[in-house]
């Protein structure tokens, strides 16, 4: 069974049987958008939210701080979580969950809290409010300290980033990947960067997006006259599956689409008019 299965099959035993920890650290080499991802499918299930409500809304609702019961932690201009903003934390965490069965605090980066933070994350997880989980993010949990890993359920997340597009798309591997990995690992950060914390309603993400999957100037520095129109086909082909991925937990119907196509293009051709077919209304205010 995938590792994330895994976990997210504990998480639901310990809802079930009430026996949920009060704090769990997440660690691994692999990205924190990926990190992030994984916390808001989790926090589903978690949560347990009285409301129906789909996976995609969901996650799109804890990403975007306007699920009352799952708090975002974020660092403050310096980078650094510091103690003021979890003190804020102290009137939110006096009342019992309002929409779901239990709450989330949610600290990505939480290497980045200063001591004072780190100890009074230490306190609140000590003297836990009722029905409250507390998840932590971190690449490598030694820069916490040692009382919070001792008090906390660790658990490590794999790199998955690029193993889970290959996955879903061999034929990267098979018709780019060897031959300019680089530029593929170089293509795979771009398209995570532009979609992570991108506005999908925005015309002017559209049109972006778009200017990013046919750009071709980059292709010039590894092809030659050769391989030109061969390469430019499966980068944009590649770039598309990079979209689909990224895109996937927010907009799940775009992702298939775009998934499907890939899949049955045998021919391949991609203009202007198949982008809007793929992205269809979900995708942009047309």
């Amino acid at each position: 069974m995938d590792p994330i299965e895994l976990i997210h099959n504990k998480l639901k035993n310990c809802v079930e049987t009430n026996k949920l920890p009060h704090a769990i650290l997440f660690h691994g080499p692999c990205p924190q958008s990926d990190k992030d991802d994984f916390v808001y499918s989790a926090a589903k299930i978690i949560i347990h939210p009285k409301k129906n409500i789909t996976d995609a809304r969901f996650s799109e609702l804890c990403r975007s701080s306007q699920y009352s019961d799952f708090i975002n932690i974020v660092r403050s201009d310096t980078g650094k979580i510091k103690l003021e903003s979890l003190e804020l934390l102290d009137g939110s965490l006096a009342y019992l969950p309002f929409e779901s069965k239990n709450r989330i605090v949610y600290i990505p980066n939480a290497d980045q809290m200063t001591v004072q933070a780190q100890n009074s994350i230490l306190k609140l997880i000590e003297e836990p409010p009722e029905r409250t989980v507390i998840i932590l993010t971190v690449n490598k949990k030694n820069k916490l300290l040692p009382t919070i890993l001792s008090r906390t359920v660790l658990l490590y997340l794999p790199e998955k980033c690029e193993h889970e597009v290959l996955k879903y798309f061999p034929f990267i591997r098979d018709d780019i990947y060897s031959v300019a990995p680089d530029y593929v690992e170089a293509q795979i950060k771009e398209f995570e960067i532009l979609i992570k914390d991108a506005n999908l309603q925005s015309l002017k993400f559209i049109d972006r997006l778009y200017s990013n999957l046919t750009e071709s100037d980059s292709i010039k520095s590894i092809s030659n006259s050769n391989n030109a129109d061969f390469l430019k086909k499966n980068i944009i082909k590649m770039r598309l599956a990079f979209s689909a991925f990224f895109i996937k937990n927010r907009q799940p119907d775009v992702s298939k689409r775009i998934i499907e196509f890939l899949n049955n293009s045998q021919t391949f051709s991609f203009d202007a008019s198949v982008f809007y077919t793929l992205i269809g209304e979900e995708i942009g205010k047309r």
